[in-house]
């Protein structure tokens, strides 16, 4: 017996909160809504599934796992449930005084903010706004004014705390330092590590370093699982790596300057060892492998798409000029397509739909006129077992492309299962690269009737 689903519910209220539009809490089971734009910032958390949308033509995915999505107003998405049991979410509707216009660029490029602390903090926020049927008392307004403010205020704190160590910094080393004309500039503070002025430098620049490379690590390492498999992850895995060795080099470095001030005779005081040397250039290593990654990922998709787009074209080209009402966008060659910008995912999903959709009105075609020879009426048992093969799908459509006798024509493979986009894209490749292999006589090889024509519509590259 197959298994209930849960039934979409949604709810929605504006509640008395400065900042906050409105509130909004969905639950959907099997739901995709097309593009469209908001005209305030989404701020949204899942509960439970995953959900996939597109940003600016740019497709995401994301799950409950410690992530917090973030669109911003005027850019198109959409979204679409993935599994068959839905996604359920939260979503807060922000205005400007929350988060400004100027932060859209930053939102498009990157939607998703793998930050527990951040997804804790809006889960503690929608817990104090309350539901509609029980609205946020006095108490809980406060409460969740204070935690939206608390979000804005902290970001602020952190760049107050970053100026003020920089700003010392450079009153320290311009002000108080001792600067020896014969010595290079990088050297300033191990030729003076006794000084007062050097212990405060190093200890602020040490304190800093620490806590950011402590939480840098923390973050890319605990949500290295919330990014797809692959280049992606395994950059973010580098960046966790960098972060980490960056801390051990902190630590490294005060233990050996603690080692050089608790003996000042030693010769050669304030030289750095190999190993000071070596681990800040292995944690720059990781950090620009895990920075170069993710374009590499990129391009190696772009890559990807654009080969599929080649193979799948002699086919599409002739199915578009037998049934060019399915076309999504014009036609172009198959040399001008390679020359094509941008993201081109989405472009080999609309031309697997596109053959997919001929393939249906050329199927509707031959019921219809009674062309096609069935193999259940010639006695024939259907290839593979009822199981359609790449191989007999390209030959049927070779032939009713190429407007064979009806003696010639071959049988209609049967209609396989359902499939998801990947397994439609990739069983199309197949018959794509079996219906470049058939012979120009016809998938059976059989001579034309004159009149026929020699070459299909539109002609193959």
């Amino acid at each position: 017996m197959p298994a209930i689903r849960p039934r979409s519910t949604v709810s929605a209220w504006q509640p008395p909160v400065p900042g906050i539009s409105e509130v909004f809490h969905a639950r959907f089971t099997d739901h995709a809504y097309p593009a469209h734009v908001h005209d305030t910032w989404t701020l949204m958390i899942l509960d439970g599934g995953r959900v996939d949308f597109a940003l600016d033509r740019e497709r995401h995915g994301a799950g409950v796992r410690d992530s917090v999505i973030l669109l911003p107003p005027g850019v198109v998405h959409d979204g679409r449930t993935v599994t068959e049991a839905g996604f359920r979410k939260r979503n807060l509707y922000l205005d400007a005084s929350v988060l400004p216009e100027s932060l859209t660029g930053a939102a498009v490029d990157a939607p998703l903010l793998l930050d527990p602390a951040l997804r804790e903090r809006v889960h503690g926020l929608h817990r104090a706004l309350g539901t509609p049927e029980l609205p946020a008392g006095a108490v809980e307004r406060l409460e969740a004014e204070s935690r939206l403010a608390f979000g804005a205020g902290a970001a602020w704190l952190r760049l107050v705390c970053v100026v003020a160590a920089a700003l010392a910094l450079t009153v320290l080393f311009v002000f108080f330092f001792e600067h020896d004309p014969g010595a290079p500039p990088t050297r300033v503070t191990d030729a003076h590590l006794g000084d007062p002025a050097v212990r405060l430098y190093e200890g602020i620049v040490y304190v800093c370093l620490g806590i950011a490379t402590a939480l840098s690590a923390k973050l890319f390492w605990s949500n290295r699982r919330s990014v797809p498999a692959g280049l992606l992850r395994a950059g973010v895995v580098c960046l966790a790596g960098g972060g980490a060795m960056g801390f051990v080099y902190i630590l490294y470095r005060v233990v050996f300057l603690a080692h050089q001030e608790s003996r000042p005779d030693i010769p050669g005081r304030g030289t750095p060892d190999a190993l000071g040397e070596i681990l800040p250039a292995i944690s720059l290593l990781l950090i620009v492998v895990g920075v170069g990654l993710p374009p590499l990922r990129t391009l190696v998709r772009h890559v990807g798409d654009q080969y599929a787009l080649w193979r799948l074209h002699p086919l599409w080209s002739d199915l578009l000029h037998a049934v060019p009402s399915v076309a999504f966008g014009p036609r172009m060659s198959r040399t001008r397509d390679l020359f094509v910008a941008g993201d081109r995912t989405l472009d080999v999903a609309h031309r697997a739909f596109e053959i997919r959709d001929a393939r249906l009105v050329l199927r509707d075609r031959s019921a219809a006129t009674g062309a096609e020879r069935h193999a259940e009426a010639a006695g024939e048992a259907p290839v593979g077992g009822g199981v359609p093969t790449a191989r007999a799908e390209a030959e049927w459509l070779f032939s009713v492309l190429h407007e064979e006798q009806d003696h010639g024509r071959a049988a209609a493979p049967p209609l396989a299962d359902s499939r998801t986009p990947a397994e439609e894209v990739a069983w199309l490749l197949k018959v794509a690269a079996a219906y470049g292999q058939l012979p120009r006589g016809g998938a059976t090889a059989m001579p034309r009737p004159a009149g026929a024509g020699g070459r299909p519509p539109g002609g193959r590259p």
